[in-house]
């Protein structure tokens, strides 16, 4: 308790103390202590009031590594309520709705993840294959369906092995087996599988 005393006073006396306080409070979930946690945070919030955007994100990434997906998506749409296009709050909803598997979310942020330009082209590209294969594997897909998922994907990734079987395999579900022979033998002409 002295311990924390005396951090707390150290922190309000720096000269920054909102950076001591969102380390403190990354120290605390470390140590697995998540009202400690939530204290530091509500230190750092009330530290400095321009620094809302800074305190929520910090928060959402230790929710979202402390498990607490939903707690983290509220705390993420109270910065995109004001700023929908904030790079690093788009970053962590993609984060979160990648691990939740929550393909068609993910599907609709993807072209604001793309124009925010704040992750890598090969990290984009592997959200894209599982987020379009997965819609592209839902049952009684009909074929206007299967085109629309296909002309939303980026034209670079037509050509990925497994987006074309999972356009071949929509294709062949939905009884459309003319298109996915053709489909096959273009794919086939490009490169041999």
């Amino acid at each position: 308790m002295l311990f924390r005393s005396l951090l707390t006073k150290g922190a309000a006396e720096s000269d920054t103390p909102l950076l001591n306080y969102l380390t403190a409070a990354r120290a605390a979930q470390a140590q697995g202590d998540r009202q400690r946690r939530d204290g530091w945070l509500k230190m750092a919030r009330d530290s400095d009031s321009g620094a809302e955007n800074a305190v929520l994100l910090t928060q959402a990434e230790l929710q979202i590594a402390a498990g607490e997906n939903q707690a983290a998506r509220k705390t993420l749409d109270q910065i995109r309520s004001s700023q929908p296009n904030h790079p690093q709050a788009l970053k962590l909803v993609g984060e979160l709705l990648y691990s939740e598997q929550d393909w068609s979310a993910l599907t609709d942020l993807l072209p604001q993840l793309r124009r925010a330009k704040n992750l890598p082209a090969r990290q984009l590209d592997e959200w894209t294959i599982e987020a379009f294969a997965a819609q592209l594997a839902a049952p009684n897909l009909d074929i206007d369906s299967i085109n629309a998922w296909w002309n939303q994907l980026p034209r670079a990734l037509r050509k990925h092995e497994r987006l074309l079987r999972a356009r071949i395999r929509a294709l062949i579900a939905g009884n459309n087996t003319e298109l996915a022979a053709t489909a096959i033998c273009k794919a086939l002409k490009s490169e041999w599988d």
